[in-house]
């Protein structure tokens, strides 16, 4: 069953493997981990986003600057996105 409670599933090439892990993890401990981390990384989300929507800013600064702002962004939202699913699959087991 690729629903397994407690088990990770991957495929590589033409094998699926599956990891259990639930007894090896310590479930509160690291939801409670990837909460802070979550935390963290949508605050500074949210400060590149303010930078990013203030007018006065983007007039300003070089556009080297504000590129690489949009690219922080985007792997910021990237790592939210993996961070909210992998604490959404733990919180599952």
């Amino acid at each position: 069953d690729a629903d397994a409670k407690g088990a990770i599933e991957s495929v590589v090439d033409e094998a699926t493997l599956r990891l259990f892990i639930a007894d090896a993890v310590d479930k509160p401990a690291e939801l409670k981990r990837i909460g802070k981390e979550l935390d963290k990384i949508v605050a500074e989300a949210g400060k590149l986003k303010a930078k990013l929507g203030n007018e006065g800013f983007l007039a300003k600064a070089p556009p080297e600057v504000v590129e690489e702002l949009r690219e922080r962004l985007a792997e910021a939202e990237t790592t939210i996105a993996r961070l909210t699913e992998a604490r959404d699959r733990l919180a599952a087991m």
